[in-house]
Protein backbone atom coordinates (compact mmCIF):
# COMPACT_ATOMS: atom_id res chain seq x y z
CA UNK A 1 0.00 0.00 0.00
CA UNK A 2 2.64 2.65 0.76
CA UNK A 3 4.32 1.66 -2.49
CA UNK A 4 0.96 2.73 -4.41
CA UNK A 5 0.52 6.53 -1.79
CA UNK A 6 3.92 6.59 -3.13
CA UNK A 7 3.18 6.44 -7.06
CA UNK A 8 0.29 8.38 -6.41
CA UNK A 9 1.95 11.21 -5.04
CA UNK A 10 4.73 10.77 -8.32
CA UNK A 11 1.86 10.38 -10.63
CA UNK A 12 -0.45 13.48 -9.17
CA UNK A 13 3.25 15.55 -9.31
CA UNK A 14 4.42 14.61 -13.09
CA UNK A 15 -0.07 15.40 -13.88
CA UNK A 16 -0.34 18.70 -12.71
CA UNK A 17 3.20 20.49 -12.93
CA UNK A 18 3.50 22.47 -16.72
CA UNK A 19 4.79 19.88 -19.73
CA UNK A 20 4.07 19.07 -23.10
CA UNK A 21 0.42 17.64 -21.98
CA UNK A 22 -0.87 20.05 -19.95
CA UNK A 23 0.31 23.06 -22.36
CA UNK A 24 -1.87 21.23 -25.29
CA UNK A 25 -5.07 20.90 -23.05
CA UNK A 26 -4.39 24.69 -22.09
CA UNK A 27 -3.84 25.85 -25.76
CA UNK A 28 -6.69 23.92 -26.62
CA UNK A 29 -9.24 24.87 -24.36
CA UNK A 30 -8.46 28.46 -24.83
CA UNK A 31 -8.92 27.75 -28.90
CA UNK A 32 -11.62 25.49 -28.78
CA UNK A 33 -13.26 24.93 -25.27
CA UNK A 34 -13.84 22.67 -23.07
CA UNK A 35 -15.38 20.23 -25.05
CA UNK A 36 -12.69 20.23 -27.20
CA UNK A 37 -10.53 19.94 -24.38
CA UNK A 38 -12.60 16.40 -23.44
CA UNK A 39 -11.36 14.06 -26.32
CA UNK A 40 -7.89 15.75 -25.95
CA UNK A 41 -7.47 14.82 -22.71
CA UNK A 42 -9.12 10.99 -23.40
CA UNK A 43 -6.44 10.71 -25.73
CA UNK A 44 -3.50 11.92 -23.08
CA UNK A 45 -5.08 9.58 -20.40
CA UNK A 46 -5.18 6.69 -23.03
CA UNK A 47 -1.57 7.05 -23.98
CA UNK A 48 -0.81 7.22 -20.46
CA UNK A 49 -2.37 3.92 -19.85
CA UNK A 50 -1.05 2.15 -22.57
CA UNK A 51 2.35 3.38 -21.97
CA UNK A 52 1.64 1.84 -18.56
CA UNK A 53 0.54 -1.29 -20.04
CA UNK A 54 3.80 -1.49 -21.98
CA UNK A 55 6.02 -1.02 -18.73
CA UNK A 56 4.15 -3.36 -16.98
CA UNK A 57 4.80 -5.77 -19.33
CA UNK A 58 8.64 -5.47 -19.41
CA UNK A 59 9.48 -2.69 -21.29
CA UNK A 60 10.24 -0.84 -18.12
CA UNK A 61 13.05 -3.15 -17.42
CA UNK A 62 14.42 -3.19 -20.64
CA UNK A 63 14.79 0.06 -20.83
CA UNK A 64 16.18 -0.47 -17.28
CA UNK A 65 19.14 -3.05 -18.85
CA UNK A 66 20.11 -0.19 -21.78
CA UNK A 67 20.05 2.82 -20.33
CA UNK A 68 20.91 4.31 -23.88
CA UNK A 69 17.26 3.41 -25.14
CA UNK A 70 16.24 5.94 -21.89
CA UNK A 71 18.40 8.83 -23.33
CA UNK A 72 16.98 7.90 -26.97
CA UNK A 73 13.41 8.32 -26.63
CA UNK A 74 14.15 11.10 -24.46
CA UNK A 75 16.31 12.92 -27.43
CA UNK A 76 13.90 11.74 -30.14
CA UNK A 77 10.84 12.92 -28.38
CA UNK A 78 12.08 15.72 -27.35
CA UNK A 79 13.42 17.00 -30.94
CA UNK A 80 9.86 16.50 -31.69
CA UNK A 81 8.45 18.44 -28.90
CA UNK A 82 10.99 21.22 -29.42
CA UNK A 83 9.81 21.74 -32.90
CA UNK A 84 6.51 21.63 -32.46
CA UNK A 85 7.43 24.82 -29.35
CA UNK A 86 9.18 26.23 -32.28
CA UNK A 87 6.38 26.08 -35.05
CA UNK A 88 4.14 27.88 -32.49
CA UNK A 89 6.29 30.27 -31.74
CA UNK A 90 7.26 30.92 -35.49
CA UNK A 91 3.64 30.89 -36.64
CA UNK A 92 2.83 33.16 -33.62
CA UNK A 93 5.04 36.07 -36.10
CA UNK A 94 2.76 35.54 -39.06
CA UNK A 95 -0.26 37.30 -39.16
CA UNK A 96 -3.94 35.88 -38.78
CA UNK A 97 -1.94 32.48 -38.26
CA UNK A 98 -1.81 33.21 -34.22
CA UNK A 99 -5.55 32.68 -33.99
CA UNK A 100 -5.62 29.19 -36.03
CA UNK A 101 -6.05 26.70 -32.99
CA UNK A 102 -4.80 23.90 -35.40
CA UNK A 103 -1.32 25.54 -35.98
CA UNK A 104 1.17 23.48 -34.96
CA UNK A 105 -0.10 21.37 -31.54
CA UNK A 106 -1.87 18.27 -32.15
CA UNK A 107 -5.51 18.28 -30.57
CA UNK A 108 -7.60 15.36 -31.44
CA UNK A 109 -7.65 12.18 -29.18
CA UNK A 110 -5.80 9.97 -31.64
CA UNK A 111 -3.12 12.81 -32.23
CA UNK A 112 -2.46 13.32 -28.49
CA UNK A 113 -2.89 9.69 -27.77
CA UNK A 114 -0.02 9.16 -30.13
CA UNK A 115 1.56 12.36 -28.81
CA UNK A 116 2.20 10.90 -25.94
CA UNK A 117 4.81 8.19 -27.36
CA UNK A 118 6.74 11.32 -28.21
CA UNK A 119 6.50 12.80 -24.63
CA UNK A 120 9.71 12.75 -22.60
CA UNK A 121 7.50 13.57 -19.31
CA UNK A 122 5.62 10.76 -19.88
CA UNK A 123 8.06 8.29 -20.26
CA UNK A 124 10.09 9.32 -17.45
CA UNK A 125 6.97 8.94 -15.29
CA UNK A 126 5.69 5.70 -17.05
CA UNK A 127 9.21 4.22 -16.21
CA UNK A 128 9.75 5.60 -12.90
CA UNK A 129 6.05 4.44 -11.98
CA UNK A 130 6.61 0.98 -13.45
CA UNK A 131 10.02 0.54 -11.27
CA UNK A 132 8.65 1.14 -8.17
CA UNK A 133 4.79 -0.42 -9.05
CA UNK A 134 4.00 -4.09 -7.62
CA UNK A 135 4.99 -7.35 -9.56
CA UNK A 136 3.11 -8.51 -12.46
CA UNK A 137 1.43 -11.39 -10.09
CA UNK A 138 0.05 -8.55 -7.46
CA UNK A 139 -3.66 -8.45 -9.32
CA UNK A 140 -5.29 -6.13 -7.14
CA UNK A 141 -2.08 -3.78 -6.45
CA UNK A 142 -1.77 -3.67 -10.69
CA UNK A 143 -5.14 -3.02 -10.73
CA UNK A 144 -5.78 -0.15 -8.04
CA UNK A 145 -2.05 1.11 -9.88
CA UNK A 146 -4.13 1.38 -13.61
CA UNK A 147 -7.12 3.36 -11.73
CA UNK A 148 -4.60 5.88 -10.37
CA UNK A 149 -2.80 6.15 -13.76
CA UNK A 150 -6.48 6.95 -15.00
CA UNK A 151 -7.98 8.89 -12.24
CA UNK A 152 -4.72 11.56 -11.50
CA UNK A 153 -4.13 12.70 -14.66
CA UNK A 154 -7.28 13.25 -16.08
CA UNK A 155 -8.26 15.42 -13.11
CA UNK A 156 -5.05 17.07 -13.58
CA UNK A 157 -6.08 17.91 -17.21
CA UNK A 158 -9.43 18.88 -16.58
CA UNK A 159 -8.09 21.25 -13.96
CA UNK A 160 -5.82 22.64 -16.81
CA UNK A 161 -8.50 23.06 -19.54
CA UNK A 162 -10.55 24.94 -17.14
CA UNK A 163 -7.73 27.41 -16.15
CA UNK A 164 -7.76 27.84 -19.89
CA UNK A 165 -11.25 28.69 -20.38
CA UNK A 166 -11.05 30.86 -17.53
CA UNK A 167 -8.46 33.05 -19.28
CA UNK A 168 -9.89 32.74 -22.43
CA UNK A 169 -11.59 36.14 -22.96
CA UNK A 170 -8.42 37.52 -22.53
CA UNK A 171 -6.60 36.76 -25.42
CA UNK A 172 -9.54 37.57 -27.58
CA UNK A 173 -7.46 39.64 -29.61
CA UNK A 174 -4.66 38.76 -32.19
CA UNK A 175 -2.01 40.08 -30.28
CA UNK A 176 -2.74 38.58 -27.08
CA UNK A 177 -3.26 35.59 -29.02
CA UNK A 178 0.45 36.10 -30.46
CA UNK A 179 2.15 36.65 -27.16
CA UNK A 180 0.13 33.44 -25.50
CA UNK A 181 0.90 31.38 -28.52
CA UNK A 182 4.91 32.68 -28.03
CA UNK A 183 4.86 32.17 -24.36
CA UNK A 184 3.23 28.59 -24.98
CA UNK A 185 5.93 27.39 -27.46
CA UNK A 186 8.72 29.01 -25.40
CA UNK A 187 7.89 26.92 -21.90
CA UNK A 188 7.07 23.99 -24.31
CA UNK A 189 10.70 23.90 -25.97
CA UNK A 190 12.19 25.33 -22.46
CA UNK A 191 10.67 22.01 -20.61
CA UNK A 192 11.68 20.20 -23.50
CA UNK A 193 15.00 20.88 -22.85
CA UNK A 194 15.21 20.39 -19.22
CA UNK A 195 13.57 16.55 -19.61
CA UNK A 196 16.52 15.56 -22.05
CA UNK A 197 19.05 16.62 -19.60
CA UNK A 198 17.88 14.94 -16.93
CA UNK A 199 17.90 11.23 -18.86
Amino acid sequence: METLIACAGLIALGAITPGPNNLAVLRIAVAKGMAAALPATAGIVLGGLTMLALGQMGLAALIETHPWLRHAIAVCGGTYLAWLGLVLVWRSFQPGRAMDPDASVPDGALALFAFQFTNPKAWALVLTVSAAAPEAGADTATMLLFALFLAIPSICLIAWAAFGRLIAPLLSNALARARFDRAMGALLAASVLVLVNKS
